[in-house]
């Protein structure tokens, strides 16, 4: 049941809440403490366990440490609590004012309190009726997530650009998200303070969970919106996402009225050489990798999610043709590609001239409405009203 907080008739009216944007992070400084355990939002769209280790009020964010004894810095709006003893106030704006028509309401999950106006969306009045439950925004998404158990080994000197590991984290199992949760974002997108390609923004709120995130990873861009998605939080995938995969035509729930929309971008043989490299780089962080025993064993692996049959125009997939197509690639790319030979190593031995994805082709989609599968392929540009979505370039 919601458990909703009224001051007396002698409050000064209805508290002036400020935007979630604005206030996510300070909210939360003066609500962690060391020793604290919290769920943690981190930049792949799942939850995993931590406990903070300090708190740096200037910067507005905590040190946490994981289970695997990694420690990493996690800006406070990114953590989840719940609330402390006796503390009653709104968690968005820090107000204690609870009056009609702006009532703070406790979350029946993780206890904390919200403004009727601070939660986005805001929290209907019939809420405030006796025995009538209510949670909040991210503990409704969190809900929805699968719980598992994970084995890890410690890694005391993990670096800090390695994602944590955690024995408990919330894995985002597409098909166990409830899609109605999408329709409203928990930010308003215009207050986003974005990068000139649209890659990132200063307030590190993207994809539906309002979470942290990495464009170059496995994230989606919205063509309509160009927010980005991660993997673990949309529904529409059918093969796991590869790091740095753009090519997708990709239409989130927001944006397209309902559910999401998802299509393949076609591949080039020199998109899949630069897509496989690019990938092992993120992996297994060196610079040259074998042609012969790393590259194609990971083409020849993610096949499926690559669509070599399509490539190559025949059945079944020989693996003569992928390494004739990949050699080929590899040596009329030199501003892509660079071999070992130049620098004295194997002449089996390729590397990216510079770590970046590859770029998907641009797209056309319709500028309003929703859209399906039929909608694209009887879309006509010359008599519809469309919309050109370019993909963020990793320049500039």
């Amino acid at each position: 049941m919601a458990m909703v907080k009224r001051n007396g008739s002698g409050g000064r009216g209805r508290p002036r809440c400020r935007s979630y944007l604005s206030s996510a992070s300070r909210r939360a400084v003066g609500s962690f403490a060391p020793g604290q355990k919290v769920m943690v939002r981190w930049n792949d769209g799942l939850f995993y366990q931590g406990q903070i280790l300090r708190v740096d009020e200037a910067n507005e964010r905590c040190q946490v440490k994981f289970a695997d004894s990694c420690t990493f810095y996690v800006l406070c709006k990114d953590l989840h609590r719940g609330p402390a003893d006796g503390e009653i106030c709104c968690c968005v704006c820090q107000g204690e004012t609870s009056e009609s028509p702006n009532s703070i309401v406790l979350c029946d999950s993780c206890g904390m309190g919200y403004h009727q106006v601070c939660h986005h969306p805001p929290i209907p009045k019939s809420v405030l009726r006796p025995h009538v439950p209510f949670v909040c925004k991210l503990c409704s998404f969190a809900s929805h997530l699968k719980l598992e158990e994970h084995g890890v080994e410690s890694q005391p000197d993990c670096d800090t650009n390695d994602q944590p590991s955690s024995r408990v984290l919330l894995n985002g199992s597409v098909d166990n998200i409830g899609m109605d949760l999408h329709h409203v974002l928990p930010y308003r997108m215009n207050l986003l303070t974005w990068d000139a390609q649209h890659r990132t923004n200063v307030e590190q709120c993207y994809c539906y969970c309002g979470g942290p995130g990495d464009w170059y990873c496995k994230m989606l861009q919205c063509c309509r919106c160009r927010q980005w998605f991660h993997e673990a939080c949309v529904g529409c995938l059918k093969q796991p996402l590869l790091y740095g995969d753009r090519f997708y035509m990709f239409l989130c729930s927001h944006c397209n009225y309902g559910d999401e929309f998802i299509r393949r971008l076609p591949f080039k043989w020199v998109d899949v050489v630069h897509l496989a490299l690019f990938n092992l780089t993120l992996t297994f962080c060196h610079k040259y990798y074998d042609l012969h025993t790393t590259i194609l064993p990971w083409i020849s692996e993610n096949n499926s999610n690559l669509n070599l049959s399509n490539l190559l125009q025949s059945r079944p997939i020989l693996s003569a043709d992928v390494t004739r197509k990949v050699e080929a690639a590899l040596n009329a790319h030199k501003s892509k590609f660079t071999s070992g030979k130049e620098v004295k190593k194997k002449a089996s031995l390729w590397a990216l001239v510079v770590r970046v994805p590859p770029q998907s082709p641009p797209v056309t989609v319709p500028a309003s409405g929703p859209v399906n599968d039929d909608v694209m392929d009887n879309l006509n540009a010359r008599s519809q009203k469309v919309k050109y979505f370019i993909p963020a370039q990793w320049y500039g």
